[in-house]
């Protein structure tokens, strides 16, 4: 959700306030969270030294505002493998669109046919995919209700990011 669905979300539960005030709630706990909590998924890294080997560029495309993927980021370790963060809130969209998916895209130098896109939610999923890119799913908790709808949009769906079968076990015709 976006956090503007999200504070609706949250006023049906009883959160009192404007959406702005309940957005600015939900991004101090969100910052807190990133700060200080977030952990990387297990598995990940492994990917991520196969791509760097391959000489595979990496971006992060989110919802989430660049400086606390920056600052999760670097406190993990992680920095060192994306040549670009192109969060929606820096661009004035929302995953809802492809438009942060093309700007990462054209970043890294990449057609959206050539680009993976590893996606847990599904509005963003089916906006990659809609738009030409290639969508790699993958479990997330917050989004199990909606495996089914997003492996059906993903020509991989992962489990977790240790089930990556490796670049080189993947089809042409699925990038």
């Amino acid at each position: 959700m976006t956090l503007e669905e999200s504070a609706a979300k949250f006023r049906e539960y009883g959160a009192k306030g404007t959406d702005s005030e309940i957005v600015d709630q939900i991004m101090d706990m969100v910052w807190y969270s990133y700060k200080n909590e977030l952990e990387i998924k297990p598995g990940i890294i492994d990917v991520f030294e196969e791509f760097r080997s391959r000489g595979i560029k990496m971006a992060v495309a989110t919802q989430t505002p660049s400086r606390m993927i920056r600052s999760a980021n670097k406190r993990l370790g992680i920095d060192k493998y994306f040549d670009g963060i192109f969060s929606c809130d820096d661009w004035a969209t929302t995953k809802h669109f492809p438009d942060i998916y093309y700007i990462a895209a054209a970043s890294l130098g990449a057609a959206p046919c050539e680009t993976l896109v590893f996606e847990d939610m599904i509005y963003a999923g089916e906006t990659a995919e809609n738009a030409g890119f290639t969508v790699v799913g993958i479990y997330d908790e917050s989004s199990a209700k909606d495996r089914a709808a997003i492996e059906s949009y993903s020509r991989i769906y992962l489990d977790s990011y240790h089930d990556w079968p490796g670049i080189d076990n993947i089809k042409r015709e699925d990038v």
